[in-house]
């Protein structure tokens, strides 16, 4: 017997012949009392299965939780760091008018002083002695009068 209320019923109001023959009474009252039991325990598995599950995702949840906040963490150092780098451009790039305006003031003091050893065209020929007049060799400096020729030769390199 599958019908429940059907059976609490007779079980709670019995008829006349249920309890002449109550064997057929209390085998439906035992199956089903079996079958609720089985159906009871599935329940109670499945509910266990489902708290394993929630505490699973509360863990997830949770673990990600602090990801998120480490990462919230590293992006806002991470502003602070490009804050100041772009800081640090703007004062260079406002810096920068002024030494490039310093460096060719230096370069034109060199050209006025014919300062020579400071020439690009110097180093040409390895045996020169810097006596232009009467040179023969075919080098810019031969031909340089008071600068003419003069290109700077360069800030000096660390070696």
């Amino acid at each position: 017997m599958n019908n429940y209320k059907e059976l609490i019923e007779r079980l709670r109001n019995p008829k006349w012949w249920d309890l002449e023959n109550n064997t057929e009474l209390i085998d439906s009252a035992a199956n089903a009392i079996e079958t609720l039991t089985a159906e009871l325990a599935e329940e109670r598995h499945r509910h266990d299965r489902l708290q394993d599950w929630d505490r699973g995702m509360t863990e997830k949840l949770e673990q990600a939780q602090k990801r998120i906040a480490t990462l919230t963490d590293q992006l806002e150092m991470a502003r602070g760091e490009r804050d100041a780098v772009t800081k640090r451009m703007v004062e260079l790039e406002q810096e920068l008018p002024r030494i490039k305006a310093e460096r060719d003031a230096a370069v034109k003091c060199l050209e006025d002083a014919h300062a020579c050893e400071t020439c690009k065209h110097m180093d040409t020929h390895p045996d020169c002695d810097v006596e232009c007049l009467g040179c023969q060799k075919d080098c810019q400096c031969r031909d340089c009068r008071d600068g003419s020729n003069f290109k700077w030769k360069g800030a000096k390199e660390d070696t």
